[in-house]
């Protein structure tokens, strides 16, 4: 029986609530598994329990929500303050689970400190570019996420370069660490694409924060532009921590015109997006996986990225590879427009680089990791 974290599940799902929801589908009804799953052990009655999927309905999953009813004494708010506080431990420990499962980073502060559990750490941002992170966030995770790891069982890296990241940047032994690659599933297209813009565009997505060198992308488009390549730029994603220079340079760009700002879009009304592009364009400094790599792939639509991070790990031999600088951007997206022949040979890899990675095979890496910590 294991305890599973399930409060990525209570926002919609990008990253990690995708991750978490595709283990969780896995693994239920598999013989001799029972998962509890833990988002808010305690909810005022008829407030549900705010999970975004139909968790408790998964069979071997039970979803652990008590309901604080109306009209306690002293009141339902001491209730569900004083349950949270104090009752959590308690009813966990009833719950009797072998191990703890964190696909977030942390584990909760109420599951205590046994060193039965296992977490996933997605990134390693806050040692290796810190400057990028917000204060608040930065703060946190120095404080907190060392200790966390150094008295869990495992901990996971969702690409090898993350977990060298655990290893060497947090002195975590390499007996304690694993390297699981995320899984995939092609997105099914929401509806017709979008209507192409007027002229052939670049893609990017993702946050617009500092990490992803959005600034970059911006001075690489310039370059492409004055020196006479007619095409658009899209930006798909929302204004992330540390945008204002970005705002700035967004707003004072010289073909501000010709550049598409979308807002979050979900993967499904993405695949339009990715269809119709020129290519993806994702110039990021560092990823601990880099999942619009896939989704462009299994598109169709070629890659330009950085030979940086764990992008290597993620696009193999199906990407066009570019230092981060924008006069490298800007040549090896110009190559995209001038040899036809790469852009397809791209294509056809990315296709079979993409279909080789699954939710399947991620699942029964990590639940191979929760056993073995289970019994160690």
């Amino acid at each position: 029986m294991a305890g599973f974290d399930a409060a990525p599940l209570l926002e919609p799902l990008t990253g990690v609530g995708g991750y978490a929801w595709n283990l969780l589908r896995a693994w239920a009804g598999r013989p001799g598994i029972t998962i509890n799953l833990y988002a808010r052990l305690f909810v005022p009655a008829g407030h549900g329990t705010g999970l975004v999927v139909p968790a408790a309905e998964l069979k071997g999953v039970r979803l652990r929500c008590h309901e604080v009813p109306d009209g306690l004494l002293p009141s339902s708010a001491f209730w569900l303050t004083a349950g949270r506080r104090f009752l959590s431990p308690l009813f966990l420990l009833l719950d009797d689970n072998d191990l703890f499962f964190a696909p977030n980073f942390f584990t909760p502060p109420s599951w205590g400190a046994s060193g039965r559990k296992v977490a996933t750490v997605h990134d390693c941002t806050f040692r290796v570019f810190p400057e990028f992170l917000q204060d608040e966030t930065l703060e946190n995770l120095r404080r907190h996420l060392p200790a966390e790891l150094y008295g869990a069982r495992r901990a996971i890296g969702v690409s090898e370069n993350t977990r060298r990241d655990l290893e060497g940047r947090l002195g975590l032994a390499r007996a304690r660490t694993a390297a699981i690659l995320n899984g995939f599933t092609p997105p099914v297209p929401d509806g017709p694409p979008p209507e192409p813009p007027k002229r052939p565009y670049l893609l990017f997505v993702g946050t617009l924060e500092p990490r992803k060198n959005v600034m970059g992308l911006l001075e690489a488009y310039r370059l492409l532009r004055s020196g006479g390549r007619d095409l658009g730029l899209v930006l798909a994603g929302r204004m992330g921590w540390k945008s204002g220079p970005l705002r700035t340079a967004l707003e004072r760009h010289p073909w501000r015109r010709d550049i598409l700002h979308l807002p979050y879009l979900p993967a499904d009304r993405l695949a339009g997006w990715y269809r119709e592009a020129l290519g993806l364009v994702f110039p990021s400094f560092y990823e601990g996986f880099g999942l619009p790599i896939l989704e462009a792939m299994a598109a169709g639509c070629p890659v330009v990225t950085t030979p940086l991070a764990s992008m290597p790990e993620v696009g193999g031999d199906a990407c066009l590879y570019a230092a981060p600088e924008p006069q490298a951007l800007a040549a090896a997206c110009a190559r995209l427009l001038d040899e036809p022949g790469l852009r397809e040979e791209l294509v056809r890899r990315g296709r079979e680089r993409a279909a080789g990675f699954s939710w399947e095979a991620c699942a029964e890496a990590t639940l191979e990791v929760l056993q073995e910590a289970a019994w160690a």
